[in-house]
């Protein structure tokens, strides 16, 4: 299978992204021996900053990297504003850097303030759009029997951003700015000892709030994306594994309705195949029965003027096939509970199959 290209940078930045949000949890936890560092230090690189060594800028570097936290946060937001499943698309064209921020400022774009540097590295790099994924993804697979290796690649790709994904949970403007918070108290901590200013605490929450819902937002588009892909998957899935050897039908249920009606079963999870050939139907034998009466022999619903309900009218499409039946959904004797629901009303989740009855008609 091809590189996923596109695919892979739009993971690496949004993993980079949770990432970075989730170093404000390690920002947050500083206890009060590392803030009396960070305080000493700050002191001394205040009044002696030409005599101040590279080990200790280091360690204060490592507790509370401020400025790096913020052109990271910073060129995030411009890689989903304007680069990964952009807000904006921005073209930079023959324009020369004062021209953009320019521009960027009159169209009430993201400029990324003082570290416009930033953004300008990012407005230069190629977009990776929704389309692009798909498109890439038609690459890939140009069968729909390849989807399947497809998703289970990008299933773990995407596992692992999943897994992380609770850290943003409290990266609202409610959490951050209104309630009392971890966060807020280390910041303002950090603020009384003349580390970080006000606005710098409010540009870092600001980003990391963006971040975090730029991050929502890809994810549930590209979720949506990779469903439609397993749903088309799935709707060929007694053909694939027909092809494939791995299940076999009865030759009396071999027959284009019945397949199409399983396959849209498997789809709404109401029909599995076991690993031993044989398949489980999440539902009664009298469910089961109806389903097979419509599928194979052609079975109705018809409207019974004396009592007034629709019932289930036998079909003239051929003989129930009770034994193969029996084998192929490991149940006991389908053909007498067809039999029992004949001219009565629909058994207990009819409404489970309607669909995919009405769908195969």
């Amino acid at each position: 299978m091809e590189v996923m290209k596109k695919t892979d940078i739009c993971i690496s930045v949004i993993q980079n992204a949770i990432s970075t949000l989730s170093y404000l949890s390690r920002i947050s936890n500083l206890n009060n021996r590392e803030l009396q560092e960070l305080k000493l230090l700050h002191d001394e690189f205040q009044e002696h900053w030409g005599n101040f060594s590279c080990d200790k800028f280091k360690r204060m570097e490592d507790l509370f990297p401020k400025r790096a936290l913020i052109k990271e946060l910073t060129r995030l937001k411009a890689l989903f504003y304007y680069r990964i499943l952009p807000v904006c698309n921005y073209d930079i064209m023959y324009r020369d850097e004062d021209d953009v921020y320019t521009n960027l400022c009159i169209n009430n774009h993201y400029t990324g303030g003082e570290y416009f540097r930033e953004v300008w590295k990012i407005l230069q790099e190629d977009a990776v759009c929704l389309n692009d994924l798909e498109d890439e993804f038609w690459i890939i697979c140009p069968d729909i029997k390849s989807i399947a290796d497809y998703l289970k690649i990008t299933r773990v790709k995407f596992n692992q951003i999943n897994s992380k994904l609770p850290l943003l949970e409290i990266l609202t403007i409610e959490d951050l700015f209104c309630k009392p918070n971890k966060y807020r108290d280390t910041f303002d901590r950090l603020s009384k000892i003349s580390l970080i200013t006000d606005d710098e605490i409010k540009l870092i929450f600001t980003l990391a709030i963006s971040i975090a819902k730029s991050i929502k937002i890809n994810m549930d588009l590209i979720s949506s994306m990779y469903n439609k892909l397993k749903c088309m998957n799935r709707d060929n899935v007694i053909e694939d594994k027909i092809s494939k050897n791995d299940f076999t039908l009865p030759k009396e249920c071999d027959t284009e309705r019945f397949k199409s009606m399983l396959n849209k079963a498997i789809k709404k999870d109401l029909v599995r195949i076991n690993n031993n050939g044989t398949l489980y139907f999440d539902g009664s034998d009298a469910l089961l029965s109806c389903f097979c009466g419509f599928a194979l022999c052609g079975d109705s619903l018809k409207w019974d003027p004396a009592t007034r309900i629709q019932i289930i009218k036998k079909g003239n499409e051929g003989l129930f096939p009770n034994n193969p039946l029996n084998k192929l959904f490991n149940a006991r004797n389908l053909g007498k509970s067809r039999t029992q629901i004949l001219e009565k009303e629909p058994p207990g989740g009819f409404e489970n199959i309607l669909d995919i009855i009405k769908e195969t008609a």
